[in-house]
């Protein structure tokens, strides 16, 4: 999500967030540089729920881990910042086909 500042990003603010843009590559201090993957496979921290494979990735609620969303029923395609690759348990690394 872009920031309120030049050169500035900053966590999602909620659930489904349409203006997320991608995923970091590593902790961003605030005020700090870092590196954010647009596209192309990374490893992200799933919420407290995991994740399924082939569901959409979007954001949890504020916390910067993404959310496992089916896609059945799913109209807030812009939400999603990718699909999950595998199924993984809460709270762990999981790999993610950005879009």
């Amino acid at each position: 999500r872009i920031g309120s500042a030049d050169n500035a990003i900053q966590l999602p603010s909620g659930v489904d967030d349409v203006y997320v843009l991608g995923v970091s590559y590593e902790n961003i201090p605030i005020g700090s540089a870092g590196r954010v993957a647009v596209a192309g496979v990374v490893n992200l921290q799933t919420d407290a729920t995991g994740s399924t494979r082939g569901y959409f990735v979007t954001s949890a609620s504020g916390t910067g881990e993404g959310k496992s969303t089916n896609p059945a029923g799913f109209t807030l395609f812009n939400a999603s910042v990718g699909r999950w690759l595998r199924s993984c348990a809460a709270s762990s690394l999981c790999p993610v086909l950005l879009k």
